[in-house]
């Protein structure tokens, strides 16, 4: 969707919910519309004071709040442009913008994250009829010439402004041109109709994905098909079978339901003996919405085509460099040189990773390795040379074990207290949790909706920390975010559902512990996208330290406390194949990077060619592998052409990392981890990520602890 250039993120301030509490008293100067004025008193989508009330909301008064909201957006804008004809300073334009902007940005932003975690067609159909009315007065606004011109006159005496006013102003101007304010009108109105396609086909792209992996399903109803699978998921299975076909039977007995969501589907890949179980598993996986009725081959081509357009119009070559123009690495050649890099110093190491598992395989079962087979394979091999059983380790992390410990470590190191919340609020679904935040004063900083179970054809899979709200001085606002993951429903963690909670809630702090007071830059607003995903990863490199890994363990059935030595073995079981995992991940980046520079060849055709330079000798694209039609990280995400991003940033996250772990349980740890909170997690986008670093860390990243990491120091260090 088009970026609201002047519709800066709000919040809501927390208090408690009675509805006269959560209604916002505006000042004379508002315009509320005649037609919105009992919306405003009395509909509960529009108290923005308030958290959510997911159960009082219908879509029927969301479409209505959106609605009165777009209205009252649109009055009050044009009524701001009579004024600042008269004056302009940063209260007129910016703080008023924020103020016209909160009803809207509540609104459209509950109806986005009962998209992503509670979905359904009323809702689906809500976005879609919203889309272009929405994107027409945005695009109103974004290519408005008296906010233009206003800008400009602030950005031309910006030197009396504070650095990080300075650095919005400069944000907003630049978001004015990449908006085609300069364009001549015909073009900006092609960029506006760009921007509702673009939002359109992300939607279908994610649709798509959500009714594709729902759609299947196997029933399995012999033991024999079940064979190698551990108890927890054999209890999913039969559980799912149940709600589905309402069949009698038991967990030992079956039925059990296969399904393609990642609580079923990875581990029945992972444990299932069954070899061609997993060839089903893996074969109906590798093509999740690459197949009608729910191909999203067309879509991607679509939206490929609208990226390029946009890119053309602002003058770029590619959707590509332009993406690149606004983040760290700048350009196509400093990503690529990165990416080449990285992938000579693998290259070898992960060919010798698939050689050492094909020979595994053929010496232990006599089976020629085929993809459905390298996560079982690879389990097994990992079980074989440390001595590991990862349903051994699940046992030791009970979920509300894992989540209290979490909470205690992190409160401990950041002088925090993280508590499940006694406000009174509402949420969409019996599972979900809210946590509030204080500092060591007691004083309240924000709250975070943890959400964290699976609900297959609802919920998007995957991970993710999305914003609904940000700090706010002008509104007196706290920053409310959701952690949301996909795990399943036994009542234990597997060490890789722990490790993906740290990176979601190292996101998470960073957007709540903000000390920055404008909502355009606090949190992780203004940040560069390849920097964002710091603090996500220099949390989840805390789970690699054995002694916290310990803290969060107690067995379900003894209470006892993992045993080092198997720990040990675990994580050493997890730094092998890392040659492998590089490489997967800077195929996916280059992938992403060619898919929208490349834009005279097909997307299919720019997967073969990138499956080929970087083969790890186990290629799945002769199998038909349509991974993009379900890459929503690019295609339904924030990620296009910028996936590389993760690894730009795991260089600064395990750096850092490496700083601050080194000092574990002496005090300077904690005054590393403070100084970090200090300087990278309270001054969200007030400064580039660079200098933040260099604040934190006194000079620039060093990639030595990511190459440390993956095992290929040495080679790249040889590297010229």
């Amino acid at each position: 969707m088009l970026i609201f250039a002047y519709l800066l993120a709000c919040a809501i301030i927390i208090v408690e919910s009675t509805d006269q509490t959560c209604r916002t008293n505006y000042s004379a100067d508002v315009i509320i519309p005649d037609n919105c004025i009992e919306e405003f008193r009395s509909n509960p989508a529009l108290a923005i004071q308030c958290f959510p009330k997911f159960n009082d909301v219908t879509i029927s008064n969301l479409k209505s709040a959106i609605d009165c909201a777009l209205e009252f957006l649109r009055i009050n804008f044009h009524s701001l442009c009579k004024r600042i004809e008269r004056e302009v300073t940063w209260s007129t334009v910016f703080e008023s913008m924020e103020t016209y902007n909160a009803p809207l940005e509540y609104t459209f932003t509950f109806l986005q994250e009962l998209h992503s975690l509670y979905n359904s067609e009323e809702v689906q159909s809500l976005i879609e009829d919203e889309l272009s009315t929405l994107a027409n007065l945005t695009s109103e606004i974004a290519t408005s010439r008296c906010l233009f011109n206003a800008t400009k006159m602030l950005r031309e005496k910006k030197h009396e402004f504070s650095m990080v006013k300075q650095r919005i102003i400069e944000a907003s101007y630049n978001s004015f041109i990449e908006s085609g304010i300069e364009l001549p009108r015909d073009q900006q109105l092609r960029l506006k109709d760009i921007e509702v396609a673009l939002g359109k086909c992300t939607l279908r792209f994610q649709t798509n994905v959500m009714k594709s992996t729902g759609q299947f399903d196997l029933l399995l109803q012999t033991q024999e098909k079940v064979k190698g699978l551990p108890q927890y998921l054999l209890r999913i299975m039969y559980r799912k079978a149940v709600a589905k076909y309402n069949v009698t039977g038991s967990t030992i007995g079956g039925p059990w339901l296969v399904t393609l969501d990642n609580t079923v589907a990875f581990p029945v890949l992972m444990f299932a003996d069954d070899r061609s179980l997993r060839e089903k598993v893996y074969m109906r996986s590798i093509k999740i919405a690459g197949e009608e009725p729910y191909d999203n081959s067309p879509v991607i081509e679509e939206m490929r085509s609208l990226y390029q357009e946009k890119a053309a119009l602002l003058g770029y070559s590619s959707y590509t460099e332009f993406s690149l123009s606004h983040k760290m690495a700048a350009n196509y050649s400093n990503v690529m040189k990165f990416i080449e890099k990285l992938s000579k110093c693998s290259f070898k190491k992960a060919h010798e990773e698939i050689k050492m598992l094909k020979d595994f395989a053929l010496e232990k079962d006599n089976v020629i390795l085929k993809p459905w087979d390298l996560s079982y394979y690879l389990r097994k091999f990992k079980e074989d040379e440390f001595k590991i059983s990862k349903e051994e380790i699940k046992g030791y992390f009970p979920k509300t074990f894992v989540i209290e410990e979490m909470l205690d470590f992190l409160s401990g190191m950041y002088n925090i207290k993280i508590v499940e919340s006694t406000h009174d609020y509402q949420t969409y679904s019996p599972d979900v949790k809210l946590y509030d935040i204080f500092n060591n004063s007691n004083t309240y900083l924000g709250s975070f909706y943890f959400d964290i179970i699976s609900r297959p054809g609802r919920k998007q899979d995957g991970s993710w920390m999305s914003v609904f709200q940000t700090k706010s001085e002008v509104l007196h606002h706290h920053p409310i975010s959701f952690l949301s993951s996909n795990t399943d429903t036994s009542e234990t963690f597997n060490l890789g559902d722990i490790s993906t909670i740290f990176h979601e809630m190292g996101h998470t702090l960073q957007a709540l512990l903000t000390k920055v007071k404008y909502s355009q830059a606090s949190g992780i607003n203004l940040i560069e996208w390849d920097a964002v995903e710091f603090p996500s990863q220099y949390l989840e490199a805390f789970i690699k330290k054995v002694e916290i890994v310990s803290l969060l363990s107690s067995h379900v059935n003894t209470s006892k406390k993992i045993g080092n030595t198997l720990l040990q073995n675990y994580l050493e079981g997890q730094k092998s194949f890392s040659g492998l995992d590089l490489m997967t991940q800077l195929k996916l980046s280059a992938f992403d990077l060619e898919v929208f520079r490349q834009h005279n060849k097909s997307w299919y055709e720019i997967l073969k060619n990138i499956s080929v330079t970087y083969s790890t000798g186990l290629d799945s694209t002769e199998y038909g592998n349509l991974f993009p039609c379900s890459f929503s990280h690019i295609f339904g995400g924030g990620y296009t052409a910028g996936y590389y991003s993760y690894k730009w940033a795991e260089v600064m996250a395990l750096d850092a990392a490496d700083y601050v772990l080194s000092k574990y349980g002496t005090p300077e740890f904690k005054e590393r981890a403070l100084h970090f909170k200090k300087t990278i997690l309270e001054t969200g986008g007030s400064r580039s990520a660079a200098e933040s670093f260099r604040e934190f860390r006194g000079r620039d990243p060093s990639e030595d602890a990511l190459m440390r990491h993956y095992g290929i120091l040495d080679r790249c260090h040889n590297y010229s």
